[in-house]
């Protein structure tokens, strides 16, 4: 029998959240690592809305993290990703940044 990770994922969202509104994402920010989103309705390509930083997760006991929520709707995509992507650099020291995330997608 195959294991599908999505199916215990949503499963384990149902529970946690069953009043949440269908679509509606919460995610705790650490600095810009902001989802990239791909909106089913429009033409214009993965998107990084930098509207809110926090301090990394769980960096000191009891300090606090910024949450975001966006909305997905049907179709639309999002691509998750860590600091390793974004502030990986080249030899010369180049970091290849969220505006090459985003030509790379």
């Amino acid at each position: 029998m195959l294991y599908y990770p999505i199916r215990f994922v949503n499963s384990q969202n149902r529970k946690l959240y069953p009043k949440q509104n269908h679509g509606t994402i919460r995610s705790a920010v650490e600095n810009d690592r902001i989802p990239a989103i791909l909106k089913a309705d429009t033409d214009e390509g993965y998107r990084i809305d930098k509207t809110v930083h926090g301090p990394p997760v769980c960096f000191l006991p009891g300090m606090g993290h910024v949450e975001y929520d966006f909305q997905l709707d049907p179709g639309d995509r999002t691509f998750l990703y860590t600091d390793g992507v974004t502030e990986a650099k080249r030899s010369d020291g180049e970091r290849f940044g969220n505006d090459r995330l985003i030509s790379a997608l």
